[in-house]
């Protein structure tokens, strides 16, 4: 495997920790100020079911990039260089 693969991969997990680094940090700032607005737990609840099934939503639109498109894809890439 080329460095230049090495070094996509580990950006896109840091990518994936970032954001899941950053919602564990807004999400009780965000569920505690829909608390104080509603009085209830309930619609910080919500909030997160919502977030949840957007997040849901969003990773099954995502297509999955076979061999053949990645080859499809360097042979862009490498025209442009």
């Amino acid at each position: 495997m080329s460095s230049c693969q090495d070094f996509r991969r580990l950006l896109g997990l840091l990518l994936i920790k970032s954001f899941g680094n950053i919602g564990s940090f807004i999400g009780p700032y965000v569920m505690g100020a829909i608390n104080k607005q509603t009085g209830s737990f309930r619609g910080g609840l919500v909030f997160a079911g919502v977030s949840l099934f957007v997040s849901m939503m969003l990773i099954l639109a995502l297509r999955r990039i076979t061999p053949e498109d990645s080859r499809h894809f360097h042979l862009i890439s490498n025209s442009y260089t």
